[in-house]
């Protein structure tokens, strides 16, 4: 159906895609849809525990921002419960470390595959930008503590 180097630009898009939901902390309904499709013309194995932590990430969305979608008339509350904080907050855990799961497995198998080919300097240009972009999910993991803490802190 897909030559190989049209499945190499499906790869290629879907790795941008779950690169922009790894480093954009705030996930919605359309976000997530950009990747159903690419994932599964690839056929991609992760979209089962990208499903998974994305039904978690968006029950902790609309409970948070708007519960009326989700419950209908029957909900009497508002939104902004800072009751359902928390489920928000894990859900997008959840669905971040899903991807950075994800995103560390297409490295990987894009190291397998084309890696070896480069010649020195690139593979240590390659290397050095790939450890630089990890140190800089260091902050949003020290933030994602920081809420956490402050999270439980405010319940306990």
């Amino acid at each position: 159906m897909f030559t190989v180097r049209s499945a190499v630009s499906l790869v290629t898009f879907l790795f941008v895609s779950i690169l922009f939901l790894g480093v954009y902390f705030g996930i919605s309904a359309q976000y997530l849809s950009w990747i159903l499709p690419l994932a599964i013309l690839v056929k991609e194995k992760m979209i089962i525990p990208f499903s998974i932590s994305g039904i978690f990430a968006l029950f902790g969305f609309y409970t948070f921002f708007g519960p009326e979608i989700l419950f209908g008339k029957s909900w009497y509350g508002t939104a902004f419960q800072s009751k359902y904080v928390l489920l928000y907050f894990l859900g997008n855990l959840a669905l971040w470390i899903t991807i950075l799961w994800w995103f560390i497995k297409i490295i990987n198998n894009y190291t397998k595959e084309v890696f070896n080919n480069f010649s020195l300097l690139r593979k240590r240009i390659t290397i050095i930008s790939l450890v630089l972009f990890m140190i800089s999910l260091f902050p949003i993991l020290r933030l994602s503590l920081i809420i956490l803490n402050t999270i439980l802190t405010s319940y306990g």
